[in-house]
């Protein structure tokens, strides 16, 4: 993984993995038919952050982003995906601080297609608004989220895929799931569907509560303790972050952070 060197602007020519640490605005453009993936982390004393990603026509792009350390803030990340074009992004919200973010894909010609992925420990004020629109016809779009809400958590996620008129073909697609860790939490989970389309698809699922005792008593019968019982479960909702790159070291970085922040070995 080419690690590289802080800028306000990139330009990608060339296929390959590398690691950006965004520190301030930050605009980066994918050339046509360029497979990139990139793997996002913070600078430590960012509270505000503000990112434009264009895919161009044919391009493949993978993007991970990463806060474990940040202190509370806010993130404004806006993407613009082109003809024939792949995005998967998977945000990783683990750190301690509030987080306010507004994340905007807008699948801008035909054959666009993005995935977002967003997990998320939410033990204080985490507060997320995701749309993706499809302005062109046959666009694919598919939001998943997960959380993980401790007790005194206040986790709010409003989801929306936008479909407009003439944009038919379209799948848009989106689920939420959330798992609670206590009685005393606020969780909020607005799924919308926007559509202005007759031949296209469009769905959405959500689950939120609390872990099940069943589980619990299974997991702790084979010798686990409760709270690594609980970090057990905690764990399916967050590891599917790790598989958004294809970098094994960094994969495997990934997993044992996870483990350590629900608290598995604890």
């Amino acid at each position: 993984m080419k690690q590289l060197e802080k800028a306000t602007h990139y330009e990608f020519h060339e296929d390959g993995c590398y690691h950006l640490v965004l520190d301030g605005d930050c605009t980066i453009t994918v050339d046509e038919r360029i497979n990139v993936q990139i793997y996002f982390t913070y600078d430590k004393e960012q509270t505000d952050q503000r990112l434009e990603l264009i895919v161009k026509p044919e391009a493949q792009v993978k993007g991970l982003f990463l806060a474990h350390a940040r202190s509370a803030g806010s993130l404004h990340h806006h993407f613009r995906v082109m003809r024939d074009a792949g995005l998967q992004i998977g945000y990783g919200e683990l750190q301690e601080g509030s987080i306010d973010a507004d994340i905007v894909c807008d699948l801008v010609e035909t054959g666009a297609n993005a995935r977002l992925l967003h997990t998320c420990l939410a033990n204080e004020h985490k507060h997320f608004h995701i749309t993706c629109n499809h302005l062109k016809p046959h666009t694919e779009g598919l939001m998943e989220n997960y959380a993980v809400v401790s007790e005194d958590g206040n986790y709010r996620m409003e989801a929306c895929g936008k479909i407009v008129k003439g944009a038919y073909g379209s799948a848009s697609h989106q689920h939420t799931h959330v798992l609670t860790m206590s009685e005393h939490h606020r969780s909020e989970v607005i799924p919308l569907l926007l559509i202005d389309e007759n031949d296209v698809e469009a769905s959405h699922a959500m689950s939120l509560g609390q872990p099940d005792r069943e589980q619990l008593y299974y997991l702790q019968s084979r010798g686990l303790s409760h709270k690594q019982a609980l970090g057990l479960l905690m764990l399916g909702y967050i590891m599917p972050l790790c598989h958004i790159i294809s970098d094994d070291d960094l994969q495997k970085q990934l997993q044992e952070l996870i483990e350590k922040k629900v608290g598995l070995y604890a």
